[in-house]
């Protein structure tokens, strides 16, 4: 099965330093997926690094691991309180 993420941010469109955290120290974080037709789901997931737009992050979803760049709007730490509905 394959997954599509519609509001992914284009690695070539990601512009100043990156911040990346030796592995140990990468915080756990839940990232909101647009799959498209009005679908949104919030995933698990851990930031690999960052900017001050944008977040790499690895999320697992049907048993397969993505690495995707998001706008980081679109990404909270998972200690954090979810966003109001």
């Amino acid at each position: 099965m394959s997954l599509f993420i519609r509001n992914t941010v284009r690695a070539a469109s990601i512009v100043g330093s990156v911040t990346t955290p030796p592995v140990a120290e990468r915080p756990q974080v839940v990232a909101s997926l647009d799959l498209g037709a009005a679908d949104r789901t919030d995933a698990p997931g851990r930031a690999l690094g960052w900017t001050q737009t944008a977040v790499l992050v690895e999320v697992r979803m049907n048993d397969v691991n993505y690495q995707v760049w998001l706008p980081a709007g679109d990404v909270r730490r998972a200690d954090d309180e979810a966003p109001p509905a």
